[in-house]
């Protein structure tokens, strides 16, 4: 009877079979798995870093039409304070005509 004793080339990361711990993983499996997850968590992080520095260098809205928007804001502004002006006109020439009576003169009662 031949006794074939199979043994397997591909190195794990597990104790050997004559140790007191079979086939538990082995603390070179820990360090190789700390490595690879120091380096995916450092990897992420400097992906990260790049794309916020790149996204601050970047600006959302072209200049030219930031210059757009200030400009239609500042036309905004000046129409809005025409306006105020304006009515802020003919309310105090009504109630300078109806302080100095030439309101009352032109209607009379019936």
């Amino acid at each position: 009877m031949h006794l074939f004793l199979f043994i397997s080339r591909y190195q794990d990361y597990r104790n050997p079979p004559n140790h007191t711990h079979q086939y538990q993983l082995n603390m070179k499996y820990w360090h190789i798995f700390a490595a690879r997850l120091s380096f995916v968590v450092v990897f992420e992080h400097l992906v990260f870093f790049i794309t916020s520095i790149l996204a601050y260098m970047i600006p959302d809205i072209p200049k030219s039409v930031q210059q757009k928007i200030m400009r239609k804001r500042h036309l905004a502004r000046e129409a809005l304070y025409k306006t105020e002006a304006e009515e802020a006109r003919t309310v105090l020439e009504t109630s300078e005509e109806h302080l100095t009576g030439e309101a009352d003169s032109a209607i009379l009662p019936c």
